[in-house]
């Protein structure tokens, strides 16, 4: 079943842990995007509807213990889609390649900004709790069309929530100059792990 695989995975590889991008513009100047992924986010990224709590639906996934009478899909046609694009993202780094500000372009969505690739992204909101960025969506849509501006991911840094440092790359793009890039200096140290 997609929501048991995708669960397992989300768990093991992005439960509680923060992602890092480094982000470039077409001038090359580096930016950042920092997220945290906790277990009561999964709910939203399914597309499904349930009286359970975000925490408790995403425990019974992985016990597979979530009944047919506990969820149901959305009647606008977006968990199909949904469902179909969550299993491309759940890895350490999301397959991700790009990311932008969201351009607002569907009254229906409401997101901040968008990481992942040509056919397949996730959205992120701002949490005030976390002090960063939260999955609240994921989309079957060209990024291209979503966002302004865009910016390439050259590398994702990922840790656990607990952890002071990031010290693991989980994706570096090839044929990049890193030490060219001039990181800010708030993660300088960061541009020796690569």
């Amino acid at each position: 079943m997609i929501l048991s695989r995708c669960a397992k995975i989300y768990d093991e590889q992005l439960r509680n842990k923060n992602l890092l991008f480094l982000l470039i513009d077409w001038q090359q100047t580096v930016h950042t995007l920092e997220t945290v992924f906790m277990s009561r986010n999964f709910k939203l990224l399914t597309g499904l509807t349930s009286p359970l709590g975000a925490n408790r639906f995403f425990e019974k996934i992985l016990a597979r213990q979530l009944g047919l009478n506990e969820f149901d899909f959305k009647d606008d046609g977006t968990t199909e889609l949904k469902l179909k694009i969550l299993p491309t993202l759940m890895s350490k780094n999301l397959s991700a390649n790009m990311a932008g500000d969201f351009a607002g372009k569907t009254a229906k969505l409401y997101t901040e900004k968008i990481v992942g690739r040509l056919n397949g992204s996730m959205g992120f909101v701002f949490d005030e709790i976390a002090k960063r960025y939260v999955p609240n969506t994921v989309l079957h849509e060209d990024m291209r069309d979503m966002v302004s501006p865009s910016y390439r991911i050259v590398a994702t840094y990922r840790k656990n929530i607990k952890d002071i440092q990031y010290s693991e790359v989980v994706y570096a793009a090839k044929k990049v100059d890193f030490n060219s890039l001039i990181f800010p200096a708030e993660i300088a140290d960061l541009q020796r792990l690569i």
